[in-house]
């Protein structure tokens, strides 16, 4: 309701704050696993930013990345996954390889559907891991065992060297990052 009023008053001033207070709400609702709020505020907040400048490339990128998860979290894989596209896309033209595998990530989903295989999917996660050495080490942790947890799901067991190569590289980025879940996710590959 905040972000409405503010919104309809207009002024730069009123904008500003609207775009702030809808960035807020988002990522609240977010937090609170309230992903349709979340999703619909952060549309809001695009819109708003748009409309008081209070958005340059690197922010409206972020915004559209947490849209794209909070629609996956909300179950609209479709528009998840068009987001992502979009981001994609951004990512590639400006090489911010950290965002480009956060989308990869929205896009494919934690975990693969074992028995099936997404070329769409794997073409993206491979992108993604063409570029681990320029991402953070919690994300390039998270890229390379989902990569290792997709081939493992296609059951293309010729590549049982690659699968252990990419669950060590995770293994070792997980630790670094201190990130139990990603540390989780590659020993499970490095078992399988």
């Amino acid at each position: 309701q905040l972000v409405r009023h503010l919104a309809a008053v207009g002024t730069p001033a009123e904008l500003r704050k609207a775009f702030d207070c809808a960035c807020d709400g988002a990522a609240q609702a977010a937090r609170g696993l309230a992903w349709e709020e979340a999703a619909r505020l952060y549309e809001r907040a695009l819109e708003i930013g748009e409309r008081c400048g209070a958005l340059d490339a690197e922010r409206s990128l972020e915004l559209r990345l947490a849209q794209a998860a909070a629609l996956r979290g909300a179950g609209d894989i479709p528009a998840a996954r068009a987001r992502c596209i979009e981001v994609i896309a951004t990512c590639r033209r400006t090489a911010r390889h950290a965002q480009l595998a956060q989308a990869v990530l929205t896009y494919c989903g934690p975990i693969p559907l074992f028995g099936r295989v997404s070329p769409a999917e794997r073409a993206l996660l491979e992108e993604a891991s063409r570029h681990a050495a320029a991402i953070p080490d919690a994300l390039r942790a998270r890229i390379q065992a989902r990569l290792a947890g997709d081939i493992i799901g296609a059951n293309q067991r010729e590549q049982a060297a690659r699968i252990l190569t990419l669950c060590e590289d995770a293994e070792q980025a997980a630790r670094r990052a201190g990130d139990d879940g990603a540390l989780a996710m590659a020993l499970l590959g490095s078992h399988f």
